[in-house]
């Protein structure tokens, strides 16, 4: 009886081996699972997407090294998609590269970790599948040896407890990688925000510099039909009472649509009246136009109308893109100014040096000016390389 016993097992322990070695091609890869299960696989495509969209797929600028998959994908994923795990999911840990929509990134860990990855643009479901490990074995046409399962378990064993090892290991990290994240996220969004609040500015100044154009140009065509008036009634009564010394209204308007700096009244009216002939100073309160330019050309262009030499030393050239208007002194007009840029990656800053009296003399043709003040702008707390 016990012969015969062991005669059977022997039978089908020959038979598995046969079916094992011969129904699979030298290339095929024979992943065997811990519940002993035998699957073949023909180059895998472990990320694909299904449907269409036009939601816009936003850009994660940071990366994450070891991370858990289930705390990856909910900084990854938008919050508005839902996320369907399977298989090993809890345990899985993955790296990943920023600088990219987050579609791309879900894409490149999920070929590199070997992770199933399917996107639902109409459902908005994000299935994830992570295999169970697994140990592999590669069948042979004249290959004899294969693993036992108990190996093969015994292998999957080991790795998984490796991987747990590993998990803990880095499940310390996470909070304070997570909290890392978010502080980055949160200064993108203030940078945003505070963006948006500088563009509002400049816009509402944009309009009130259009109004201020239109009340000018009406105020320019009565007094010009006021001159053209006048300018008759001297030519009839005395031709020496012509007018001829006054100012051309045209040339005013032309005067005040190009000024870089007016009175701080910078209504038409007062403009036409006598205005355009205020003497402006450093200490003066006045009304500064800030025209499309960069930060050195605006400044430079108001230092001209004072008298001041501009020493720029900064490292880099901000460019503003609209036009709108500061009002104060010089230096209270420039400081604002410069502060509109301190958020950026290269800050600003600015010295006034009332008291150093400069001359500069043209090398082309050889006019000497001199300036009653300096105003250094230079770099921020700014180190190169950092």
């Amino acid at each position: 009886m016990k012969k015969t016993i062991r005669r059977k097992t022997f039978i089908a322990a020959a038979l598995m081996s046969a079916m094992c070695t011969a129904n699979y091609s030298f290339a095929d890869v024979i992943k065997v699972t811990d519940d002993a299960r035998l699957l073949q696989q023909h180059d895998a495509q472990y990320f694909s997407q299904s449907g269409l969209s036009g939601e816009e797929a936003k850009i994660i600028e940071t990366g994450g090294a070891d991370l858990p998959l289930s705390l990856a994908a909910s900084l990854i994923i938008p919050e508005n998609w839902k996320i369907e795990s399977s298989g090993d999911y809890e345990n899985a840990i993955i790296s990943w590269s920023g600088g990219v929509s987050w579609p791309l990134i879900v894409r490149n860990f999920s070929e590199k970790e070997e992770i199933y990855v399917n996107l639902d643009w109409i459902k908005k479901i994000a299935s994830i599948h992570v295999p169970g490990r697994a140990a592999f074995v590669a069948s042979t046409t004249s290959g004899n040896q294969t693993k036992s399962l108990s190996e093969s378990r015994e292998a999957f064993v080991k790795a998984q407890e490796t991987s747990f090892k590993k998990q803990e290991r880095y499940r310390q990290q996470t909070e304070d990688q997570k909290a890392q994240f978010e502080s980055i996220l949160n200064q993108q969004r203030e940078a945003q925000e505070s963006n948006q609040e500088l563009i509002a500015r400049i816009n509402e100044s944009h309009t009130d510099a259009i109004n201020q154009k239109n009340a000018l140009e009406k105020a320019l065509e009565e007094q010009r039909n006021k001159y053209a008036e006048l300018k008759e009634k001297y030519a009839v009564i005395d031709p020496t009472l012509s007018g001829k010394d006054k100012v051309d209204p045209t040339i005013l308007f032309k005067q005040h649509q190009e000024a870089w700096v007016l009175p701080y009244d910078d209504s038409p009216d007062y403009y036409l009246k006598g205005g355009h002939s205020d003497i402006i100073e450093y200490g003066t309160n006045a009304t500064f136009v800030a025209r499309e330019g960069t930060v050195h050309e605006i400044i430079q262009k108001w230092a001209d109308q004072i008298g001041w030499y501009v020493d720029y030393r900064a490292g880099i050239n901000h460019n503003s893109p609209y036009e709108f208007t500061l009002k104060g002194t010089f230096r209270e007009v420039t400081t604002q100014f410069i502060s509109l840029f301190q958020r950026s990656d290269r800050p600003l800053n600015i010295d006034y040096l009332p008291k150093l009296n400069k001359t500069v003399k043209d090398p082309k043709t050889g006019e000497v000016t001199k300036y009653h003040g300096v105003v250094v702008i230079s770099d921020l707390n700014y180190k190169s390389g950092r």
